[in-house]
């Protein structure tokens, strides 16, 4: 078939149990690439989406620090990227897991943010430190009629300023 979307292959990979072993080697080869780039660009980081599912594993976090390890990246040089839909996910495993990544240096942000099942709620809960905004709203900003994008984009900066998280448009793209 070609090239296929994350949009499809995601979901497809979640529903016949294929995620977990995708997601491993998607961060095995992202984390080896930025070892290799940092040899040029020492202050570069990569960012790696995660799913959900991969997030509920007991071992996800060890596994991510295993991976850092094995390849000797630092942990400040990763950004792990998790959907709003593991935030509704508050299971004492979730906030513990996402609580020892940010401990050891990892970067947390919530990627597409605005789109799924927003909750201020974990907002504080959680040890984020970046907001990605959806590109669905960034690129309404740049239409005449804004009305409806401008007040939540501003709402989700003073937000994020409020809790001290960075705030990312995605989709800017010219």
């Amino acid at each position: 078939r070609g090239l296929i979307s994350p949009d499809e292959l995601t979901p497809l990979a979640e529903e016949i149990g294929a995620i977990i072993p995708i997601g491993k080697w998607v961060l095995q080869q992202a984390v080896a690439a930025c070892v290799r780039w940092r040899r040029r660009r020492p202050q570069l980081l990569v960012s790696v989406n995660v799913s959900s599912e991969q997030c509920r594993q007991a071992d996800c976090a060890a596994v991510v620090q295993r991976t850092l390890e094995a390849h000797g990246l630092p942990a400040q040089a990763l950004k792990l990227e998790i959907t709003e839909r593991l935030m509704l996910d508050h299971t004492e495993h979730v906030l513990t897991m996402l609580g020892r990544l940010r401990e050891a240096g990892v970067h947390l942000a919530v990627d597409d943010f605005g789109t799924g099942y927003s909750s201020l709620s974990y907002l504080h809960s959680l040890p984020l430190r970046m907001l990605k905004i959806d590109q669905a709203f960034v690129h309404e900003l740049d239409q005449e009629d804004n009305a409806n994008s401008t007040p939540v984009v501003a709402a989700i900066l003073a937000l994020a300023r409020a809790l001290n998280i960075r705030v990312i448009a995605e989709g800017i793209e010219t």
